[in-house]
């Protein structure tokens, strides 16, 4: 527009060939084809993501050390693929994969960002965004499909639908040559520290009505029932700071960074998952249960029930708890040349 502002936008179309482990057949899997037995698909199509943006950015002062950036994105999904029921098929029904779902993430974004002021800088950013969609994974219909339901397709928040997210970067570096004077020189040039904040709102998940049912439970058979719609609950909100305090070095012209980096500084709890009958990341409510009282009937099986309620997926790629990981302090170095 002028050398105080300006528009941006952006449209693009993504697309990816399926994963080969759903596609992969042998003809004696249609051979030998039974009732509700599962065959991958060969035919599966590309998936396809369609992305559109438009913002706008404007310095607020002559000087154009202060900015603001207003966005909007519009994203599309389409042929996702999702785990279905082939009906009316010979000899049988069967299980398979199918190009079915479909997704569309909106967002809105406000930036506010400066140069190096007064040996600050800062960025700041909100977001808020509304990501709708028929499934969160290849594999979200399996329950469905197997309990009888049919191909059943409601749009829901997905699993990554953050409504909204605040994020801050405050950093402060002194220059060569700057800073106090220590032992006849200023030794603390290319010293800073960075200070960062990521908040947002709970992601989403499906709330169970059945108290006396257990998720951790080996050889305890149970049924839960959806309370209200998929996902239609939420996390509570977490915030997580992190600190970077470094020191750079000019060695012939070659760069040397040493760095002290401290994750979740104030040790904040943040509860990244729940368990999906009481919506609390300590207690699955089955242990005080009728059920509960008559299956763990010994103390000892009582703390071995306790203990493992605080690390529910020990052993997997999961996160083994249902907290965030506490303040961790890390110390290193990095040379650049």
């Amino acid at each position: 527009v002028n050398d105080m502002a300006t528009f941006f936008a952006n449209y693009d179309v993504l697309t990816q060939r399926p994963d080969p482990n759903r596609t992969r057949v042998r003809p004696s899997d249609f051979y030998y084809l039974r009732r509700d037995q599962f065959v991958n698909n060969p035919n599966l199509k590309p998936t396809k993501q369609i992305n559109y943006q438009l913002g706008f950015k404007q310095a607020l002062d002559k000087k154009q050390t202060v900015a603001m950036t207003l966005s909007a994105s519009y994203q599309e999904r389409k042929d996702e693929v999702q785990y279905t029921r082939v009906n009316n098929a010979y000899p049988g029904a069967y299980a398979s994969f199918d190009n079915i779902d479909f997704s569309t993430v909106k967002r809105g974004e406000i930036t506010f960002d400066t140069r190096r002021i007064n040996n600050f800088k800062i960025l700041a950013s909100y977001t808020i965004q509304f990501a709708d969609g028929t499934g969160s994974g290849a594999t979200t219909a399996v329950n469905l499909i197997n309990a009888g339901l049919g191909n059943v397709k409601v749009a829901s928040p997905l699993d990554f639908d953050q409504r909204h997210s605040v994020k801050m970067n405050l950093d402060y570096r002194l220059d060569s040559g700057q800073g106090p004077t220590i032992f006849g020189k200023k030794r603390l040039g290319g010293a800073g520290a960075s200070l960062q904040m990521n908040a947002g709102s709970g992601f989403p998940y499906s709330k169970n009505t059945n108290s006396a049912s257990s998720e951790i439970a080996i050889g305890v058979q149970s049924r839960n029932v959806l309370d209200g719609g998929i996902n239609s609950s939420r996390l509570p909100w977490n915030n997580r700071f992190s600190l970077r305090i470094y020191k750079n070095y000019n060695i012939k012209g070659n760069s040397l960074q040493v760095y002290m980096f401290v994750q979740n500084l104030l040790n904040t709890r943040n509860i990244i998952n729940v368990y999906k009958n009481t919506g609390s990341p300590d207690d699955d409510g089955f242990l005080y249960s009728s059920p509960g009282n008559e299956t763990y009937t010994s103390d000892q099986e009582v703390d071995l029930y306790l203990a493992r309620l605080t690390a529910p997926n020990w052993g997997t790629t999961s996160p083994y708890s249902n907290y965030s990981m506490p303040r961790r302090i890390r110390f290193g170095m990095s040379y650049s040349f």
